[in-house]
């Protein structure tokens, strides 16, 4: 009788919608001295962005943004608005503070601030931590 091979379950990493989202994450940049460098709620908010980028719900944000505002945005831009951080389980307040030390540590950067206009903030990834 032949033995039989070992397949991982991979469905148990799926919740209950099989169409999840998910972030990927390279482990040259986990393992970086830059990365260790982020305080743990900066490092869950950068695995949140990562998330929030393939989302369905980011991506159409992100498309009526740019249909109100007529302005065509690269593939490496996201928006995280404030509803989808509650949702999340992150305080609006805290995750500012985040935000700007992703910026100032180089893994994203603000693309367009839209605080004069009372609109989501588009940000973008960058990869300035490696240098």
């Amino acid at each position: 009788m032949a033995k039989k091979s070992f397949k991982p379950d991979y469905n148990a990493c799926i919740g209950n919608n099989k169409h999840e989202n998910f972030g990927s994450i390279y482990e040259s940049m986990v393992k970086s001295e830059q990365f260790k460098a982020l305080s743990n709620p900066a490092r869950m908010l950068y695995v949140l962005c990562r998330i929030q980028h393939k989302s369905s719900a980011g991506k159409a944000c992100l498309h009526n943004h740019s249909e109100e505002f007529g302005v065509k945005y690269p593939d490496s831009c996201f928006v995280f608005p404030a509803k989808q951080q509650l949702e999340y389980g992150l305080q609006r307040t805290n995750s500012q503070r985040y935000f700007k030390e992703l910026i100032e540590k180089g893994f994203i950067e603000k693309y367009e601030s839209n605080e004069h206009r009372k609109k989501v903030n588009v940000y973008r990834f960058v990869s300035n931590w490696k240098n």
